[in-house]
C-alpha cells in the first residue's frame, strides 16, 4: 500500500538483519532533515542540478522502506529537477514536507519499539 512502510519487504532488502535495518532507520533519520533543508534550498534558488542531486538522495534513503509517499514525492521533485520543469517544485517540497511529518514517526516508532524488545 503507498505511504505505507513495508517492514516485511524492508527485512529482505536486509537479508534478514534486523540491526542492520535499525541502523539504516536510523541513518535515513539523520539524512533526513539535511535532505529536506537542501532540497528546500534548490527550490528556492531554482537550481535544477541541486534539486535533482537532493531528490535523488533522499529517494535513495526510503527506498528500502517501499513505496512510501516520500518516495514518490522526492521521484516527483527530482524529475523536476531532471527536467527543468519546476513549475509545481513548490507545491511538491511542501507535499515532501506533509509526507516526512507523517513518515518519521513511523521510522521513530518502529526504532523504539525494538530498542523495547531488546530491553
Amino acid at each position: 500500500m503507498v505511504g505505507q512502510v513495508d517492514w516485511s519487504e524492508a527485512m529482505k532488502a536486509v537479508g534478514g538483519d534486523a540491526a542492520l535495518l535499525n541502523t539504516l532507520v536510523e541513518t535515513a533519520l539523520d539524512e533526513f532533515p539535511r535532505l529536506l533543508i537542501d532540497i528546500g534550498k534548490a527550490v528556492a534558488e531554482g537550481s535544477d542540478d541541486e534539486l535533482r542531486f537532493a531528490a535523488h538522495a533522499l529517494k535513495g534513503c526510503v527506498r528500502i522502506f517501499g513505496d512510501t509517499e516520500v518516495f514518490r514525492q522526492a521521484y516527483r521533485l527530482e524529475m523536476m529537477g531532471k527536467s527543468g520543469q519546476r513549475q509545481e517544485a513548490a507545491e511538491a517540497f511542501l507535499a515532501l514536507e506533509a509526507a516526512f511529518g507523517r513518515f518519521q514517526p513511523i521510522l521513530e516508532d518502529h526504532l523504539r519499539s525494538a530498542r523495547d524488545a531488546a530491553s
